[in-house]
């Protein structure tokens, strides 16, 4: 075995076992449930109940999930009334599908001045909104349904098309640190061989910046200065100026390239609470105007290349922040079970 060989060794299944023996990724076409495109696949990570429980303690010793900002609880509260009833009749579809929790964050307050921010959407999932002095605690209750009916657990969801594009992913709040969402990107670069998105949460982008940077760890390291690659200079009148000064920084390491750009991240600071009016600092009467911030602050929009020379710097680039995988190793970065359901004839699937 060459030395390459045996350092490209040490690097197959990057990431670690996830503490679960149980753990498997199940992959299937979109079934509609979650918002997507033709042709989209659903990932769906599901685990040891009895392992998630101990996580979610975890969690609890560890985070201080109580950051709910109490001049915003309309939607929250809308929130916890429908878990109240899925539960009530019996129905999980919500957290065997986190897909579906993720849609109602942002979902749930377009007609409330903005999305609903996370940590306030988390503390109402995992604690029923614990200033409102209710105890429940609905990732608890759906572990233990599922620990009692001895099944596997959802832990986390993720959506990605043919190209790559990872367009929606959520872990269960409280099971952040399991590994999760590291491991479904992973299934997804196997799978894919790409993965990047053009608007990103901060959790994505941090997501997608940890496993590229595990995954070329020590590799060689390149920078391309956007504004001196001819096919930019004419596509249309505005994008030399957008991209003057502005460079993508590659790193490779065997089969694995990690993309990123020195660009896109706008808006204040993400998870700050953010008022349209603050009586308190303004001295003015009235109430608390409530604005939540964008819950996709990273603008990553795709190249749009007019050329197709494959010598052209951009050529096999999608993202401005993404990470390819060129190898063919069926466990080259999670070795995570994989379940992989095809679709059946006329467009059905098991």
């Amino acid at each position: 075995m060459s030395l390459f060989d045996l350092a490209w060794a040490l690097v197959k299944a990057e990431l670690p076992d996830m503490d679960d023996p149980f753990a498997r990724i199940i992959s299937r076409p979109n079934h509609g449930l979650a918002r997507g495109r033709p042709g989209d696949m659903d990932y769906t990570l599901r685990g040891d109940p009895t392992r998630a429980l101990d996580a979610l303690d975890d969690f609890y010793m560890e985070t201080d999930y109580r950051t709910a900002s109490p001049a915003r609880t309309k939607g929250v509260e809308s929130l916890i009334r429908e878990l109240k009833r899925d539960r009530d009749e019996g129905n999980n579809i919500m957290f065997e599908n986190p897909l579906l929790l993720a849609q109602r964050q942002i979902d749930r307050g377009r007609t409330m001045g903005g999305p609903t921010p996370y940590p306030e959407f988390a503390s109402a999932v995992i604690g029923g909104y614990d200033a409102m002095g209710d105890e429940d605690n609905f990732i608890r209750d759906y572990l233990q349904e599922q620990e009692r009916k001895d099944e596997r657990a959802t832990i986390g969801q993720a959506l990605a098309s043919p190209d790559g594009t990872v367009g929606q992913m959520f872990v269960q709040p409280g099971l952040t640190g399991m590994g999760a969402g590291q491991h479904l990107m992973g299934a997804i670069l196997q799978d894919k061989g790409l993965v990047g998105d053009s608007l990103l949460s901060p959790e994505g982008y941090s997501l997608m910046n940890r496993l590229g940077n595990k995954l070329t760890a020590g590799g060689d390291l390149s920078i391309l200065e956007l504004s001196k690659v001819p096919e930019l200079q004419f596509i249309n009148e505005y994008l030399p100026n957008y991209y003057q000064g502005k460079e993508l920084i590659d790193r490779i390491k065997g089969d694995f390239r990690f993309t990123r750009p020195t660009y896109g991240i706008a808006g204040k600071e993400m998870g700050e609470t953010v008022f349209r009016n603050d009586p308190m600092e303004s001295g003015e009467p009235g109430e608390f105007t409530f604005m939540a911030p964008n819950p996709h602050p990273y603008d990553m929009s795709r190249f749009t290349r007019t050329a197709t020379d494959e010598t052209s710097p951009l050529f096999g680039r999608e993202f401005p922040l993404e990470i390819a995988y060129t190898g063919s190793d069926p466990q080259a970065v999670t070795n995570i079970e994989r379940i992989r359901v095809p679709p059946r004839e006329g467009g059905f699937f098991e």
